[in-house]
């Protein structure tokens, strides 16, 4: 069987040689403290010098010595010359071993290092194994391993020492898991495993076998759709609920089966029968356990998806009905008005000629107004009849709830054919506080849907109580469209879970848990680099400090005229104004690039791979089983995918390439992980050059910011959403996307265009490696409390641009003291409600965002975070806000 290569051929040279460097960092690592020197002047052999001095150089910029035959030309001219020797007599056979590895100790000891024993190997051990344990991959097991040495200051050994530790402590763990598998798997249920790679159901007009058909979950929502997906989760949960005995004595968390179950992904069936029956069973149970949980995922997302479709229906339709009863309704209320005032002015007319006839005397007159006002047996001159047809016309403006019940009744039957079928297969897992809505729930599964008047009501409220109705007037369809409404808002809160799922299981299955963090919250905090927050209150005193005095310097700028771009109108409202950029006149670059108007994408790509080698990210999956693969076949693959070519006609238009080479290159080397480290080599290219340094206004600091925009999806998909400003009547997705200063694209996601920007702003700035941001920009969108603290916390200052400022609410923590009058400042801070945080107004309107930051040179306005940060950890409990 072939070795695991966990690094590329490149990549190991890189690792196992010495560095190539400038000639700024030559004379920053050999430029040597004083007592590297001494040792030197002690050598009496010129070869034994320059060999200790090079080493040691290297030692300085990479933490490792390496062998002579490795050392650099440059480097030897450079050392050779600095003590005053010829580079010609050095030679590496002359540099022998014993004399090296004596050095090297004296090297490690002149450094504060030490060299990896027994003790040192036995820690790693156990930090690889805890890595295996989590599945982690081998190539970021061994930068953990790297990082983990430097950080206890032993000196880093050869690739192949580091190799062996961790391909040791994988065998040792495939080993021991296939073992319990063999061990604890009824030969039943092997069988029925293995009946997964047998022919199974047609589709499609093709013969597939169980397993390919299990691999599919569509992102449809149509009932027959919903239906094929919710079969195959009966044979999931069956399979699942038999297995569960070997997954807990494998121990797996959450991700521990994703690269198993990727692996049975990408495979044929085939290619799985080949396997050990062991090796086999463990790659089935993990796509067993892997894809049931994608797949409840995918049903609740549909269940999700599909009332929110159901609810923008029924309330378009209800908007579309209230504007035209609402004309309707002003249509017949001129008509009544009009009659009652020819009705009025008729029975003026008559009353007016009672009290003006000569004829009558007044007695009369007063028994004919009598007559008229009240008669015995005939309608009064004055009729009420048409006020009470006014108010009848009134109170049927009154009833828009109840046709807006009426409408999502009528909805009921297409939205039940939609997911009820998911309410009874999926067993949710309810928080204590909504009790009532895991009462209906169980009386709906029990029901298997067909809920009577007897159903509990207790989730509802008064109004939907009402409309649903009671006895004889109970309303079944009603009554399931607003359980399924209210199971949906309680997913999107958190009060209702699933415990085998990716994606919805509740909050503290993915948080460290409370004994673990009494238990090791020093270690934790120390290896998170987060000890300077292990004391809240420190940090809240500090923070409130910070808010204040920022209020204080920003009222007293704007007071004293120093801030240019902020003033206060009449009304007391704050007022920005954004200084006009000026156009920079640029001459055209046409002329010095090159004349060609085509240049082949290829040849781009190819340059690219040639500068930034992001092919060589584009791994096996399996690694240990890796053929190679050409450039060529890679470069094909991404332009056939990123152009929407498609791989079969790339395949035919690139005469050299095959579509089965094709094909197999994209389904195992096109992860997403694979793509994103790709990604991110050309990005750390691109950031090593000079020319992306003309965009940047500082150099101290690293400014990013982040933005959605919007794409209209035309085919099923559950990560779209409906948004009638972007899409009319349609649907789509908002990918996100991450830019710096330096105009580098480093981070981008997709999701529903329906959802806030802010619940992803933290995704970016967490995964990735390349770009350390130090200060981070959103729109409105972008922007909430929490990401104020969470970016506090991983050292990045957020300074979003938000719309409408002057109407944004202050707070401030002293509710209002120190800020009244300082200074003879215009602002006039007062505290609103009684807590520890005080919303704070400018005059009698809401003024500023949390503060205005006017001291700076620039005199430019931004967002602090102080305020924000500390509401945020106010809502924290002692234990939570550490996690």
């Amino acid at each position: 069987m072939p070795r695991m290569q966990i690094l590329s051929p490149a990549e190991q040279s890189a690792f196992d040689t010495p560095p190539r460097m400038n000639a700024a960092q030559r004379k920053a690592a050999f430029d040597l403290p004083i007592g590297f020197q001494k040792v030197a002047e002690q050598l009496r052999d010129p070869v034994h010098q320059i060999g200790f001095c090079l080493n040691a150089g290297y030692f300085r910029h990479s933490r490792r010595c390496f062998a002579p035959k490795t050392f650099h030309a440059n480097d030897i001219a450079y050392v050779a010359g600095r003590l005053g020797q010829d580079a010609a007599i050095f030679e590496a056979s002359a540099y022998q071993d014993r004399t090296r590895q004596r050095h090297e100790r004296a090297i490690e000891r002149l450094a504060g290092f030490r060299a990896l024993k027994s003790d040192g190997e036995t820690h790693l051990s156990h930090l690889i194994d805890q890595k295996v344990r989590a599945h982690e991959k081998p190539k970021a097991i061994f930068h953990a391993a790297v990082e983990d040495l430097l950080t206890n200051r032993i000196a880093l050994p050869g690739y192949r020492r580091l190799q062996e530790l961790i391909l040791s402590a994988i065998g040792r763990f495939r080993t021991r898991e296939m073992a319990l598998v063999d061990a604890h798997l009824p030969e039943k249920l092997g069988r029925e495993l293995d009946r997964l790679l047998g022919e199974g159901q047609e589709t499609d007009g093709i013969l597939r076998s169980r397993l390919a058909v299990l691999k599919q979950n569509s992102q449809s929502v149509r009932p027959r759709s919903v239906k094929d997906r919710l079969a195959n989760h009966t044979d999931l949960s069956t399979l699942f609920q038999q297995l569960e005995p070997i997954i807990e004595m494998l121990g797996w968390d959450r991700n521990s089966a994703r690269n198993y179950a990727l692996a049975v992904m990408k495979s044929d069936p085939h290619d799985l029968r080949r396997r050990k029956p062991a090796d086999r069973y463990l790659h089935l149970i993990a796509f067993v356990v892997h894809q049931y949980f994608a797949l409840q995922d995918n049903l609740v997302a549909t269940l999700l998806s599909s009332v929110k479709a159901t609810e923008t229906a029924a309330t378009r339709e209800f908007k579309d009905w209230c504007y035209i009863e609402r004309k309707s309704q002003a249509a017949k209320l001129r008509a009544r008005i009009q009659a009652f005032e020819d009705h009025f002015q008729s029975a003026m007319t008559t009353l007016r000629g009672v009290f003006e006839a000569d004829d009558l005397t007044d007695a009369d007159k007063l028994h004919s107004l009598h007559l008229l006002l009240f008669p015995v047996d005939a309608e009064p001159v004055l009729s009420n009849a048409i006020l009470k047809d006014m108010k009848d016309d009134a109170s049927v403006s009154q009833t828009e709830d109840t046709r807006y019940y009426d409408i999502l009744e009528a909805r009921s039957r297409r939205l039940q054919n939609q997911v009820s079928g998911v309410m009874k297969s999926l067993s949710f897992q309810v928080e204590p506080h909504i009790k009532p809505l895991l009462a209906a729930l169980v009386h709906f599964r029990k029901a298997d849907g067909q809920v009577t008047r007897s159903a509990p009501s207790g989730f509802l409220d008064p109004t939907e109580r009402k409309a649903v109705g009671s006895g004889a007037d109970f309303r079944p369809s009603l009554y399931k469209v607003m359980l399924f409404q209210h199971v949906t808002k309680a997913i999107k809160a958190g009060g209702v879970n699933l415990p085998q799922s990716h994606k919805y299981q509740p909050l503290d299955s993915y948080l460290i848990s409370a004994e673990r963090w009494r238990r090791d919250r020093d270690q934790l905090l120390e290896r998170a680099g987060m000890t300077r927050f292990s004391d809240q209150e420190t940090v809240l005193s500090v923070l409130k400090q910070a808010l204040n005095d920022q209020f204080l310097l920003t009222n007293r700028n704007i007071a004293e005229g120093k801030n240019l771009h902020a003033t206060v109108t009449a009304a007391g409202h704050l007022k920005l104004n954004t200084p006009k950029q000026e156009e920079i006149e640029t001459a055209a670059l046409s002329k010095i690039l090159p004349q060609r108007h085509y240049v082949p994408l290829s040849e781009i790509l190819n340059t690219v791979n040639v500068a930034s080698g992001f092919a060589e990210s584009l791994s096996h999956l399996r690694q240990q089983y890796a053929r190679p693969v050409s450039t060529a076949v890679l470069l094909a693959g991404v332009i056939g995918l990123g152009c929407g070519i498609g791989l079969r006609k790339m395949a035919r238009i690139s005469g050299s390439i095959k579509e089965d080479a094709l094909d197999h290159a994209v389904n195992w080397h096109f992860s997403r992980e694979n793509l994103i480290a790709a990604n991110d080599r050309i990005v750390t290219f691109m950031d090593s050059l000079d020319l992306p340094e003309i965009y940047r206004r500082r150099t101290d600091q690293t400014h990013t910011a982040s933005d959605g925009q919007k794409f209209e999806v035309t085919v099923d998909s559950l990560n779209a959403g409906h948004s009638f400003k972007y899409f009319g009547k349609g649907q789509g997705s908002s990918a996100y996307t991450y830019v710096s200063d330096k105009i580098l694209l480093w981070y981008s996601t997709v999701f529903s265009a329906a959802e806030r920007d802010s619940a992803y702003v933290i995704d970016g700035l967490m995964h990735n490696d390349v770009v350390k941001s130090t200060i981070h920009s959103t729109d409105t969108h972008g922007y909430s409390e929490a990401i104020f603290a969470a970016t506090y916390l991983i050292d990045i200052s957020y300074a979003p641009r938000i719309k409408g400022l002057k109407r944004q609410t202050a707070n401030s923590d002293e509710a209002g003291r120190g800020f009244r009058n300082e200074g003879g400042h215009p602002f006039q801070f007062h505290s609103g409600r009684d807590s520890d945080l005080k919303p704070a107004t400018v005059g009698a309107e809401p003024g500023s965002m949390w503060m205005f930051g006017s001291g700076f040179p620039s005199g430019q306005v931004r967002a602090v975070s102080a305020g924000g940060i500390v509401r945020f950890f106010r809502m924290l409990s002692p234990v939570n806000s550490m996690r």
